[in-house]
């Protein structure tokens, strides 16, 4: 009797452990996403940003005299930097058929998926957060009054 007790403690032990990781992995991929974002695509689908946890050093352009040459140097850094360190992502996203769009100048994915893609990418080491795809607006005037011109 007290190998089968052994036994059954063992299995429920280990029973205890398996769910324990597994909650505490599920918690992990949510600490990256914002809760918002949980909330849009637990109905269904949403749009979202992945931000990517490395981004381009651009100390160099400190050292170039111009700012045709620092700009160019940066777009050139920027643009190498996002394609080598998103592909990856870019490629499960394809996998996925879930539309995106890269953006080269933060590092950053626009996505619009559902759970299991907000997931997988709240799961890959590359990505630092996922937030919202915040959209504002302004009230802009209808009319243009021209400012009053000074005359010394």
């Amino acid at each position: 009797m007290n190998r089968i007790a052994a036994i059954l403690s063992l299995f429920l032990l280990v029973i205890f452990l398996a769910t324990q990781f597994a909650t505490a992995e599920n918690a992990t991929w949510r600490t990256k996403v914002q809760s918002d974002v949980l909330d849009t695509v637990a109905n269904g689908e949403g749009e979202f940003l992945v931000v990517l946890r490395d981004q381009a050093d651009l100390g160099f352009a400190r050292g170039l005299t111009t700012k045709d040459a620092k700009g160019a140097a940066t777009y050139a850094a920027l643009t190498a930097f996002a394609r080598q360190n998103q592909q990856p992502l870019l490629d499960q996203l394809v996998g996925l058929g879930a539309p995106h769009r890269s953006f080269w100048v933060a590092n950053v994915i626009w996505v619009e998926g559902n759970v299991t893609v907000l997931e997988q990418m709240a799961r890959h080491e590359r990505v630092e957060r996922i937030v919202s795809n915040a959209s504002f607006s302004a009230d802009l005037p209808t009319t243009m009054t021209p400012a009053p011109s000074r005359i010394p």
